[in-house]
């Protein structure tokens, strides 16, 4: 009888379920009813809705089928183990809260009991990772019309317990949570990732809706962030939030509360979002998800990076501010005030993508900002200029540009050397897109922090060099992402070293503009200097031409020509003053008082060009035209000189093994032109030495003689006419490809041997008269000794004066002015000695008109050493 009722029980108890399940769409693979003891087993149960899953191995429950599958269930206690839950909250919600026949059965379950369940919950949109809580245990009690619930689980290596009651449609309980991993926590949930353990625990009460009001929530507790990166300081986050019909009002307050989190709803600045950064405040929030209003009377940002691909991060140590607004609905932000501290920011000058956006569509307004301490940075194409120590004030007017006005920190006590000083005042929509105009001005500031807005790459220890002090007025304009510049620049004490070459001077300036961005070119008004001294390496004369390699480095632009060739650089006008030219050394002057006057230098265009100078005592100029940023540097026009000495070529014709001039004055002319086609030119070359003189030093390694056929003193004295006067004319010409120093030395050569054929037809002792001639020592008029200072005595001046008025008296003679010296060796003070007296006796015969022409003053040599005192040999010959 009994297994009879059991199997007729059984048999009901599995139709019922079965019809349940197909109806409630859940898969129920085994049912199990025990009569007697009421109790129903099912096993292996499935569901899925979508992207969610449920899973259970086993449950019990303790109640008759029938009452299980009514329209009014009532359920005893329910047992569940071996459950698993996926739940997808991505969309806001799960769907099991709108299964009916769930939530029914729910509602008529007195007692239920969950042990080590796990739980799998996606909660961030276009996240593919869940949170993952396990050892998920859940209980359900009832006692009279309140029902009791507590539960705990795993997340990761932490712990989340809670309970709570209800009753009459009024809920009510705590929760708490201890070491949960912050990062895990954050990305699963959609946010950026922190570090750290998380512990903290909340209250909450609320009141379900009914037929006449609205529900409420209210939610009270705190999280404190521990083990983080960054700070010692203790991250707390309090709150307290209360919800009605839908409303949510909330007030927080946060101590060193990270914001990295909530990057993606915070306004970007300069197409950069927040990657880091904490909070000390309170907040008041009204509203609900997607459009609160917030507001903070007072708080602190500190350590805050905001950064982006493809640009520089930007920093603030600590901002102080003052009633701040926002409105996330409006995408709007405003501060009445704030002070900003230890400021770090760059501004790219760098062509930007049109993503970036200046707030991600955020308008943000501010009041009265004071800045203290920023360092700004103008990222340029070839490095960045830095605008260090800046204070200042700013402001942002709602729908206006935001406006700034910095400087450079004041001294309060005078330093060593002069202190880099800036100001910076204009405005900005903001962002590196957005329209801004902004002055610069910059004063003591090193050129070396400055060598990104020059026109040619200046990078320290790879063979380029700058140093000096600069002053600088600059307007600066931005449009589209587009920087250009206009302004003025002046420099003191400049050096610009390269390949072993140096230009310095003791003061340089520049105005140009408009420069930068987006034009056909790079428009500079003026360059001047004063006081300019250029060095470069003493090239030797070889033996033989080097061959093509040579020329072809030899044709090649400089440097800093083809740099601004590169840069497309006009210049109005190029005008340098009081120049020294030296080769091999730094105080081996070969020419010096060099001005260079250059007009309208462009590319494709000739420059007309002026450069005067005196080199040898003589004056030089070159007046022509030149096309600076051609291929290979085109030159047309006529140079000359007349009367030089020699003796700036002393250090080259040492070093290239020809014996020394000590006597002669040389005078040269240059004609260049184009005469046929614009690809060639054409130079006619004029050289004469008068009474030229060299040592007695034979000089076995001279180039000439490979070069010509004949030493150097041979062509000297090969060419010297009866008035010891050697000369050479010729022309040569080519392709302006060809033009080097080596081609014209390649005509210079070819005229030597043409004129030595003469050389050639001497006898013997007429090739030996000729040197006699040219050694032979003058008639002694008188002596001056050296001189210390650049005066003569009475004395000294009334014997020169004999020797002007015989000079006078003989137009045809010439006066030698050769020295003495004592001494081991010859110091350096006594070769000025003897210019300095040379100078002296110069300067009184010329300002008596004695042509300069006919003023010889011979170089020191060692056959001007003597054992008495030093003096200058006052002699004249015919």
């Amino acid at each position: 009888m009994h297994l009879s009722v059991q199997q007729q029980a059984q048999l009901q108890a599995e139709a019922l379920i079965h019809k349940w399940g197909r109806d409630a769409g859940v898969e129920i693979a085994n049912v199990r009813y025990h009569l007697l003891r009421n109790g129903l087993v099912l096993q292996n149960i499935q569901a899925r809705r979508g992207e969610e899953s449920l899973t259970i191995r086993h449950i019990l429950i303790h109640a008759n089928p029938q009452l299980l599958t009514g329209s009014h269930p009532r359920i005893g206690d329910v047992t569940v183990s071996g459950v698993d839950v996926t739940l997808d909250m991505r969309s806001g919600e799960s769907v099991w809260l709108h299964e009916q026949a769930l939530l029914q059965l729910w509602q008529a379950t007195r007692s239920f009991s969950l042990g080590g369940g796990r739980l799998a919950v996606y909660a961030a949109q276009g996240s593919d990772k869940p949170l993952v809580f396990s050892d998920v245990n859940f209980h359900l009690n009832t006692r009279d019309a309140v029902r009791l619930f507590s539960v705990s689980a795993r997340l990761g290596g932490g712990q989340l317990q809670g309970t709570w009651s209800q009753s009459a449609g009024h809920t009510q309980g705590k929760s708490s949570w201890q070491q949960l991993d912050a990062s895990l926590l954050t990305t699963r949930v959609g946010l950026h990732a922190i570090p750290g353990q998380l512990n903290g625990a909340f209250d909450w009460t609320s009141t379900a809706a009914g037929d006449h009001q609205s529900g409420s929530s209210d939610v009270e507790g705190q999280v404190q962030l521990s083990s983080a990166v960054g700070t010692s300081r203790s991250r707390t986050l309090q709150w307290h939030a209360i919800e009605h019909g839908g409303q949510w009002l909330i007030d927080t307050k946060a101590e060193a509360w990270p914001l990295r989190p909530w990057s993606a709803v915070l306004p970007h600045l300069a197409g950069r979002e927040l990657t880091a950064g904490h909070f000390d405040g309170l907040l008041h929030w009204q509203g609900k998800p997607g459009a609160w209003m917030v507001n903070s009377e007072h708080g602190t940002l500190y350590d805050l990076t905001y950064a982006a691909d493809q640009r520089q991060a930007w920093y603030w140590s600590q901002i102080r501010y003052e009633q701040a607004n926002f409105d996330t609905s409006e995408h709007s932000m405003h501060i009445d005030s704030a002070e900003l501290d230890d400021s770090r920011l760059v501004l790219d000058t760098q062509s930007l993508p049109d993503d970036a956006a200046t707030t991600n569509q955020w308008r943000v307004s501010a009041g009265k900002m004071r800045i203290n301490n920023m360092m700004l940075a103008l990222s340029l194409p070839h490095g960045k200029v830095m605008l260090p120590e800046l204070n200042g004030r700013s402001s942002w007017p709602a729908d206006e540009p935001l406006s700034f006005d910095l400087m450079t920190a004041k001294i309060t006590s005078p330093p060593a050397q002069a202190i880099s000083e800036w100001h910076l005042k204009g405005s900005t929509e903001g962002g590196e897109r957005a329209p801004a105009d902004f002055n610069v001005v910059g004063r003591h500031i090193s050129l070396p922090l400055l060598r990104a807005l020059l026109p040619f790459r200046v990078d320290e220890g790879h063979g380029t060099s700058l140093a000096g002090s600069a002053e600088l007025n600059i307007d600066v304009s931005i449009r589209q992402g587009q920087w250009q510049m206009q302004g003025r620049a002046a420099a003191r004490d400049l050096r610009l070293s390269h390949g072993g070459s140096i230009w310095s001077a003791e003061n340089a300036s520049v105005a140009f503009g408009p420069v930068g961005m987006g034009l056909d070119f790079q428009q500079i008004s003026l360059i001047e200097a004063d006081g300019w001294h250029y060095v470069t390496a003493l090239q030797p004369l070889t033996a033989t031409v080097q061959g093509d390699q040579q020329d072809s480095a030899a044709r090649q632009l400089p440097w800093w020509m083809a740099a601004l060739r590169e840069n497309h650089c006009r210049i109005d006008r190029l005008h340098w003053q009081d120049g020294t030219l030296s080769i091999g050394r730094d105080d081996a002057h070969w020419a010096e008082k060099i001005d260079v006057d250059m007009q309208h230098i462009a590319p494709d265009d000739w420059a007309e060009t002026k450069i005067h100078g005196v080199a040898g005592g003589a004056p030089f100029s070159l007046d022509g035209e030149w096309d600076l940023f051609s291929d290979y540097g085109r030159i047309r026009g006529t140079g000359r000189i007349n009367n030089a000495l020699p003796f700036f070529l002393s250090d080259w014709m040492r070093a290239s093994g020809m014996p020394q001039l000590i006597r002669g004055r040389l005078s040269a002319a240059i004609s260049l032109s184009s005469p046929t086609t614009p690809e060639n030119w054409m130079a006619t070359v004029t050289l004469t030495l008068k009474r030229g003189l060299f040592e007695k030093q034979e000089a076995p390694s001279d180039p000439m003689l490979a070069r010509t056929g004949y030493k150097t003193a041979e062509l000297l004295y090969g060419l010297q006419n009866d008035r010891m006067l050697a000369g050479v004319s010729y022309t040569v010409g080519g392709r302006w490809s060809e033009l080097t120093l080596e081609s014209l030395g390649e005509g210079l050569q070819q005229a030597l041997r043409n004129r030595m054929h003469r050389h050639a037809m001497l006898t013997a002792d007429e090739r030996v008269q000729k040197r006699i001639m040219a050694g032979k020592r003058g008639h002694l008029e008188t002596r001056i000794r050296l001189h210390d200072n650049k005066r003569l005595s009475l004395n000294e001046r009334t014997r020169l004066h004999k020797v002007m008025v015989k000079a006078r008296n003989y137009p045809e003679m010439m006066i030698d002015l050769r020295p003495e010296w004592t001494g081991a060796t010859l110091s350096a003070t006594e070769a000025e000695r003897i210019r300095e007296t040379q100078q002296a006796v110069e300067r009184y015969l010329i300002h008596r008109n004695i042509d300069v022409g006919r003023i010889y003053p011979l170089r020191p040599s060692a056959s001007s050493h003597v054992e008495e005192s030093g003096s200058v040999w006052v002699e004249t010959a015919p």
